[in-house]
């Protein structure tokens, strides 16, 4: 019995290393994040403001080439729905005032595709947008939560409602890329690479 207990946890955390690694990182960061960002704006002057909006567009490139070179889907469609998203993105990045907060797109935005990832070599494909999006949702309640109780941050509920954002974007995004041909996506969209 506690053999097949020691090979489930160790296939739990193979599957699962690179979202708890991950969000690890982000808990962690908090504390310093400001201090490293202002610092960052200090050494490099205030064009740092715009590193946020470089990080978004090469994680566009790469999901664009991804799915060019990897997926080897040419269609149309495809391109349709990511540059759907790709407004949808740019209209939240655009209302946001700080360019520290951008990091939230970029940081809650990759969440479900490494959930996703997770989740398939899991082989659990039943209701996992909803896990996707509850697990980044849970992710980034509690990183607010830890904001409560650190000097000089603060949790709002708009950050709570970028996270979700963030976190539904990047889910649709995942969507989109990860579907096999004949798949229905999230049960309204069909594969844009049939």
């Amino acid at each position: 019995m506690k053999n097949i207990d020691k090979v489930h946890l160790k296939e739990f955390f193979r599957n699962w290393r690179w979202v708890i690694t991950y969000i690890a990182l982000i808990y962690i960061n908090l504390p310093f994040l400001p201090f490293l960002w202002n610092n960052a704006i200090k050494f490099f002057g205030k064009r740092f403001d715009y590193f946020p909006s470089v990080l978004l567009f090469l994680f566009g490139f790469v999901i664009i080439f991804y799915t060019i070179f990897v997926l080897k889907c040419r269609r149309f469609l495809l391109y349709l729905y990511l540059g759907l998203i790709a407004v949808l993105v740019s209209l939240v990045f655009s209302n946001l005032k700080l360019a520290v907060e951008r990091i939230h797109l970029f940081e809650y935005g990759l969440l479900p595709f490494l959930i996703g990832h997770s989740l398939k070599k899991q082989g659990t494909d039943r209701y996992s947008s909803l896990r996707i999006f509850l697990i980044g949702f849970i992710v980034g309640i509690v990183d607010e939560f830890i904001q409560i109780i650190l000097p000089n941050r603060y949790c709002t509920i708009s950050d709570i409602l970028l996270n979700s954002v963030s976190v539904f974007l990047g889910l649709l995004a995942w969507k989109i890329i990860s579907s096999r041909p004949n798949q229905k996506i999230s049960g309204l969209i069909k594969d844009p690479c049939i």
